[in-house]
């Protein structure tokens, strides 16, 4: 599966989704190949970015893949946070800036 159809299946997943528990039993289940995970988490933190406002659902979102495997919570650390950062503070998406900080 290329990049891009993963993250098309991951964002469809997204938005289908009712809660961010049926969200996360969903996208797991599809089984997360090793590598994909910062995709799984960048496309969280874009369609957070997307919404006009906050919402919660992202932030939980990634608030349990965190808890659900340690990789994913490395990645929040080392990976997402350092680009989402300079994405908060120069432009107008600052609801990705809410997810970030429900993590912190």
């Amino acid at each position: 599966m290329d990049v891009t159809h993963f993250k098309r299946t991951v964002y469809l997943t997204i938005m289908s989704s009712l809660d961010f528990e049926e969200c996360a039993h969903k996208l797991m289940k599809s089984g997360i190949k090793e590598g994909y995970e910062i995709e799984v988490m960048k496309m969280i933190i874009e369609c957070c970015a997307q919404e006009k406002t906050y919402r919660r659902f992202y932030g939980l979102l990634a608030q349990r893949f965190a808890m659900l495997k340690p990789v994913f919570r490395e990645l929040l650390a080392h990976t997402c946070f350092p680009e989402q950062v300079l994405i908060c503070t120069s432009s107008y998406r600052l609801s990705s800036g809410h997810v970030l900080l429900r993590l912190v």
